[in-house]
């Protein structure tokens, strides 16, 4: 071999070794990415184990607030039928009212799960109860009622973790009350609402009312 050959194959070893190095620096590179994103994956998992278990942890809490508070109605108001206050789940209440529909001429669903999520602050979950309440309205109408009256006790913004002075949106549905033009339930929509500001006291009579109850409405 010539020396010119020769400088040439060692040019040509050396660019291959540079080649080499170069490869091992990006699989040593690559490699540490993947321990990075391997360290995140764990923490993620136990921050999700975590989670599920203050979720697990809010679920039995919250079963036990509601068995004494199904305790209490039923202290206080022994008339009540146990069986109709029941359901630790929305889907258990209206299982419920699907049940004894037919035997009772009034239901009230106390819906938990919305005041607990504000409470928390956590707003992508009372937007979810909400969102899963709204799911069974369909099935509410099937039964025919004679008036839906869909309200709160209270406000309870996320943003305030707690109850709050804000009025409360009031819906009423029946085949008597009077058409306005809001079409969304939430508490800015219903300030145009056809019911305008009124006391809770006023529900009651208003329901009744709507459902052709009453002899005569006011004086």
């Amino acid at each position: 071999m010539t020396e010119e050959e020769i400088q040439a194959m060692q040019q040509a070893l050396e660019e291959a070794q540079a080649d080499v190095q170069r490869h091992l620096e990006a699989i040593g590179a690559r490699e540490a990415r993947i321990g990075e994103l391997e360290g995140t994956l764990a923490e993620h998992q136990t921050t999700t184990a975590s989670r599920e278990d203050e979720i697990a942890s809010l679920k039995e809490q919250m079963a036990s607030a509601a068995a004494k508070y199904r305790a209490l109605v039923l202290a206080g108001s022994p008339e009540i039928p146990q069986e109709l206050v029941s359901g630790a789940t929305i889907e258990e209440e209206f299982a419920t009212l699907r049940q004894h529909y037919a035997d009772y001429n009034f239901f009230f669903l106390h819906l938990k799960g919305t005041d607990s999520a504000g409470e928390d602050g956590d707003f992508k979950r009372k937007v979810a109860v909400l969102e899963q309440i709204d799911g069974f309205i369909p099935e509410l109408k099937k039964l025919n009622p004679d008036v839906i009256v869909v309200a709160g006790d209270h406000s309870t913004p996320a943003t305030l973790q707690g109850h709050s002075w804000h009025p409360v949106p009031v819906l009423l549905h029946s085949p008597w009350c009077r058409p306005d033009r809001v079409s969304q339930f939430s508490e800015p929509a219903c300030t145009a609402g056809g019911l305008g500001r009124f006391p809770a006291t006023h529900i009651m009579p208003l329901a009744m009312a709507n459902a052709l109850k009453l002899t005569k409405f006011g004086a």
